[in-house]
């Protein structure tokens, strides 16, 4: 049984002139026009200190860290450890560098297994809630919004790390 929620997509209306700039510039970079519009709103949001919508990041008493993504029953609150954070975070940048297509599962301090993989060009984020992988949560991410995640997790880490 998986818990999941649909992906929200939108448009965006360019003049065909802009989307010429706009395909010339990202082929120049080496992406598709996708690819490179997500990178500049990445750059140009963290330069204006704007988070992800959706995740939510905080810590509690005895220094570990909750995490969320969109509604609670889409990926609920988990907690984590710091070493915890910073594993998954470790394992989505290894899989953002071309590493094996899935990592480790490993289980947490209150019991859930976390499994990070690669699913076509997206990276994924899978939550269960028991030993034997019955029921699950998972967050699909692309490379660009992957990226993010890890940059929140490393920042979570260091902040608790700074209060203890």
């Amino acid at each position: 049984m998986s818990a999941t929620a649909p992906r929200e997509r939108g448009s965006i209306l360019l003049p065909k002139e802009r989307i010429g700039q706009l395909k010339e510039l990202a082929a120049l970079e080496g992406c598709t026009a996708t690819e490179y519009l997500e990178e500049l709103i990445r750059v140009r949001s963290r330069k204006q200190g704007i988070g992800l919508p959706g995740f939510t990041i905080g810590h509690v008493e005895g220094g570990n860290l909750l995490i969320a993504f969109e509604q609670p029953s889409f990926f609920p609150l988990t907690e984590l450890t710091v070493e915890e954070a910073r594993r998954i975070a470790r394992d989505i940048r290894a899989l953002l560098k071309g590493g094996p297509r899935v990592r480790p599962t490993f289980e947490t301090d209150t019991g859930h297994l976390i499994e990070v993989y690669r699913q076509a060009k997206g990276i994924v984020l899978c939550r269960y809630t028991d030993q034997a992988k019955g029921k699950q949560y998972k967050k699909s991410f692309t490379e660009s919004v992957a990226r993010d995640v890890v940059d929140w997790l490393e920042a979570g880490a260091d902040r608790v790390e700074a209060t203890q």
